[in-house]
């Protein structure tokens, strides 16, 4: 009995030595207590609880000593046998929740000399750590599994070498080391090459992750390779589930094309179809970021919480990566925003307490900033980055955040030119390089400029960045654009005196209002309608939709604790004192080419 519990350990419970030895465990925990009464070997260490709630007896030997000698007397193939007795005992002990000892189980398994159930846990248990931000651990424990990987059958290296070496990529990816990410996907393309044809779309299917920060276009001949590849192979699921995944990278790291929306829609169809057990995690969430662009916040959270990886579910460190950072897009547009400011903060210090870089984080709260007006704040977080990250994904972002927020800071100081420049810098493809969501943002500066035009009484040119603007927003499916898109023509056409057209633009973005709830686009929309109306002298209907406004404005800024400094700069923001404190006469109608 002491030399199985000296093979597991300084600490051991009579349950796991019980299993060793294939005998009762009852018996076991007898002599254990009474060596414990005699003083003899072992004293009685605390209580162990299992997920289940169930109490176990645990005992430590006196001296650290005795296990080292004692186990000195066991047999190679003893010790094999014992170990993998325990792990297979442990395994079934705790079913489900296995992957909450993973890291125990991958140790019995590789001491057994289980190679391949080890390194199962020990992906596992990678897993673990990188749910709570612990990159560096993530990294240590993969490296770890990748020794194993040369004890397997020949046959069965190349697909779990690529596996782990792209799992160490997304450690990387998550600690902002952008070429070690790099080195470590290109490496699994070279594994790969010595595997099957679906190995090697597999590894292509990754290429997107470190490239889509280096080099868009590089990961986007990759993944298109990997569609190629995949219509040689007789597996329709991989087809579908490659071109969803290509589709969607098209959509988000290049341009919005209908033909791609629909085939993303296609391959969702065919996977839900072909899918015995559902859709695998990451194809949900890749799904759901698409959701997100076409205004179904409701069905992306929904896709999401489903995506989220079960318990002993081994899955990439990308998809809760992946999952947050769609996440925080749903909450934001769906006007969730306490729950986002709860997520983002909550992440930015788990990362930093872990030695990560919190860009993911940092992006989506500058974000946030920009959308409800807090433009310094917005500025302050992209100085604050750029200043302590030498991470090129923090490049496009925070120039783009940066350039956006610096034009309405200047126009609300009245230097028309200066905000004009900063817009236009964001719009230019040849100043800022691709980015995820690129295209979004500089659609957001093609507004910033009909803004800027518009304020400095420039109507010639803020008619023609209101028409570019529209015209790029509607060859989108994204109904927040589409929305603001027809606001700031209505706004333009009402300082043309051209009251027919912003009749029909304004109508045209509330209707938008009707099939989308968009709660950070729709006080400006309804601000604006109101406006029109008390030109036409309909005071009646005005205060309706500026009163709608107001309702809107404070839901969204009671959503916020209420010391938030994010909360204070939206209801001290122009546009929004605005509606709260509404002004009637000539005064109003004068402010109607404020920028919102």
């Amino acid at each position: 009995m002491l030399e199985a519990a000296s093979v597991l350990g300084t600490e051991f419970t009579a349950g796991s030595v019980a299993a060793g030895l294939d005998l009762d465990p009852l018996a076991i925990e007898d002599r254990c207590d009474e060596l414990v009464r005699q003083g003899q070997f072992l004293c009685a260490a605390m209580l162990f609880l299992r997920p289940d709630g169930t109490q176990v007896a645990r005992y430590r030997f006196i001296h650290s000593l005795y296990p080292h000698a004692i186990a000195e007397r066991v047999p190679p193939g003893w010790r094999l046998r014992l170990h993998q007795r325990v792990g297979e005992w442990l395994e079934r002990a705790y079913g489900a929740q296995a992957a909450a000892i993973a890291g125990s189980l991958a140790w019995h398994f590789e001491e057994a000399g289980d190679y391949r159930r080890a390194i199962h846990y020990l992906v596992l248990a990678a897993g673990n750590a990188a749910g709570r931000f612990a990159y560096a651990d993530a990294l240590r424990v993969l490296q770890q599994a990748r020794s194993l990987v040369h004890h397997l059958a020949a046959d069965a290296r190349p697909a779990l070498e690529v596996e782990l070496l792209q799992r160490m990529g997304d450690a990387h990816y998550g600690r902002g080391e952008w070429i070690e990410c790099s080195e470590a996907y290109e490496a699994a393309v070279r594994a790969a090459a010595a595997g099957s044809t679906s190995t090697q779309i597999h590894a292509l299917r990754g290429m997107i992750r470190p490239f889509g920060v280096l080099d868009p276009d590089r990961g986007i001949a990759a993944i298109e390779q990997a569609v190629r590849l995949s219509a040689t192979v007789d597996d329709p699921l991989l087809r579908a589930r490659t071109e969803l995944l290509a589709a969607g990278i098209r959509l988000t790291y290049d341009t919005w094309r209908a033909n791609d929306w629909e085939i993303c829609a296609a391959a969702n169809e065919t996977i839900h179809r072909l899918s015995d057990a559902g859709p695998a995690a990451f194809d949900r969430v890749s799904y759901a970021q698409l959701q997100v662009l076409r205004g179904d916040y409701a069905g992306a959270l929904e896709n999401l919480e489903a995506g989220v990886p079960k318990e002993n579910e081994s899955t990439s460190i990308m998809v809760p990566m992946f999952a947050r950072s769609v996440t925080t897009l749903a909450l934001l547009y769906s006007g969730r925003l306490g729950e986002l400011v709860q997520l983002l903060r909550t992440g930015r210090d788990l990362a930093e307490t872990n030695g990560n870089e919190p860009w993911l984080f940092v992006f989506r709260e500058a974000w946030l900033r920009t959308v409800m007006l807090d433009f310094a704040g917005a500025r302050q977080l992209c100085k604050a980055m750029a200043a302590r990250s030498t991470a090129a994904y923090w490049r496009g972002p925070s120039r783009s955040i940066d350039g956006i927020a610096s034009g309405y800071a200047a126009l609300e100081r009245g230097k028309y030119d200066d905000a004009a420049r900063s817009f236009a810098t964001v719009v230019d493809p040849k100043k800022i390089p691709k980015f995820f969501l690129h295209w979004c943002w500089r659609l957001n500066a093609q507004l910033g400029l009909a803004d800027a035009w518009l304020a400095s009484g420039k109507l010639q040119k803020a008619r023609l960045a209101a028409d570019r603007f529209l015209e790029s927003a509607l060859s989108t499916a994204e109904p927040n654009l589409q929305a603001l898109a027809w606001e700031a023509g209505a706004r333009v056409a009402m300082a043309e005196n051209d009251w027919n057209a912003a009749e029909e633009k304004i109508e045209k973005g509330l209707a938008i209002l009707q099939a989308f709830e968009i709660p950070t686009t729709a006080w400006r929309v309804h601000a604006t309608r109101s406006d029109l109306y008390r030109q036409a002298k309909n005071d009646t209907a005005a205060e309706a939709h500026r009163a709608r406004a107001e309702a809107i404005i404070l839901t969204l800024a009671n959503s916020f604790a209420p010391e938030d400094p994010v909360r204070d700069a939206f209801l001290a923001a122009a546009p929004v004192r605005r509606i709260l404190r509404p002004r009637g006469g000539n005064r109003g109608a004068r402010e109607r080419g404020v920028p919102r």
